[in-house]
């Protein structure tokens, strides 16, 4: 579904915003639905919670009281959080240089960052978890984060710090409960033998309702972390971002062999050993219209064509210091990511 549309609007979006130098986060009729679908599933279990309180105090009677207790455990199971923390948070103590430079770039774009997850998948990006406000975390790939410049490493943070500055609708602590609410209803109803292409419809209903508002979410991000990093270090960042296949390729091999190896190693070596033809040809193919990050992405040369067009300087740049630094601290937790990393591929290939 996503793919189909973004094919519909992708341009159409792409040519309006083109066009405005200065982004900013709005209200559409899609995205206030969207709200209210979150809400149908969200609210609910507040209800039974009240419900149950109710007939206690009504009828003050045994079978009153069992309702009421049953009734509060349905309610408080639906409306507790699903995801309480991602894998891979690591503390200020264990990286207080990484810390430091997200909360500059937060600082700069007026938000602030409640934790950070080292991650060893090749991606980055930034999650509310915890309830109702939610506490913004964000994920830092660290196969991603090892081939970038350190000005390519504050693009992709402030990228996604800036997720939690520009209202991210979809990355809201709301449409985050719903989707967890959504997700318990659907083992409910799966273990009573009910229908649950319901729940499911309501579901892609809520993500077709913030589909428009997401695609404009990263390219207002993609501003955001320009005016810090500079538009030159967005995209370049956006470039190596198309190189997931390659380390995929690497983690395949590494798990399929008896010797493991330390296949981060080998990513960043081949990295810098890609000939140039290698270079061209994947740029190419990132740059194909159709190519994205995932479907809730603009296509990437999209994304590289505005960042051009609105051209930023750098406000933030890392010292020598800085940078050895943070790749001290994250080579600290290279060896548990490349276990993490092997395990779950292993996982995946043996269903």
């Amino acid at each position: 579904m996503y793919a189909v549309l973004g094919k519909k609007s992708g341009k159409q979006l792409f040519e309006k915003h083109l066009k405005q130098p200065v982004l900013k986060p709005g209200w559409s009729f899609s995205k206030m639905l969207g709200f209210f679908l979150a809400g149908l599933l969200v609210f609910p279990p507040y209800g039974l919670m009240l419900v149950g309180v109710g007939l206690a105090l009504y009828f003050h009677s045994d079978p009153a009281y069992f309702a009421c207790a049953g009734l509060l455990a349905l309610g408080w199971y639906l409306q507790s959080p699903i995801l309480q923390r991602p894998h891979g948070v690591v503390t200020r103590e264990q990286a207080p240089v990484l810390y430091g430079v997200l909360d500059q770039i937060a600082r700069l774009q007026n938000t602030r960052i409640d934790h950070l997850a080292v991650q060893e998948n090749f991606n980055a990006s930034f999650l509310r978890v915890e309830g109702w406000h939610g506490k913004a975390v964000v994920a830092l790939g660290y196969p991603l984060m090892s081939i970038l410049t350190p000005e390519e490493k504050v693009a992709v943070m402030a990228h996604e710090v800036a997720h939690s500055a520009n209202g991210d609708a979809l990355r809201s602590g709301l449409v985050g409960m719903a989707l967890g609410t959504l997700q318990k209803w659907t083992i409910i109803w799966y273990r009573l033998n009910l229908p649950i292409e319901p729940l499911i419809w309501h579901g892609q209903l809520i993500l077709l309702c913030f589909h428009r508002d997401s695609q404009r979410a990263e390219y207002l991000a993609d501003d955001l972390a320009a005016a810090v990093a500079g538009s030159e270090a967005m995209v370049s960042a956006l470039k190596k971002l198309h190189f997931a296949p390659n380390f995929h390729s690497i983690l395949r091999a590494a798990a399929d062999s008896s010797n493991t190896m330390h296949f981060y190693r080998a990513f960043q070596q081949h990295i810098r050993h890609v000939p140039d033809s290698e270079l061209r040809r994947i740029e190419r193919a990132g740059l194909l219209e159709g190519s994205r990050v995932d479907d809730s992405h603009p296509p990437t040369v999209y994304r590289i064509q505005r960042l051009n067009t609105h051209f930023k300087p750098s406000a933030l740049q890392l010292t020598p210091e800085q940078t050895a630094a943070i790749d001290r601290e994250l080579q600290t937790l290279e060896a548990d990511l490349q276990g993490f990393a092997l395990a779950a591929w292993r996982d995946v290939m043996s269903r």
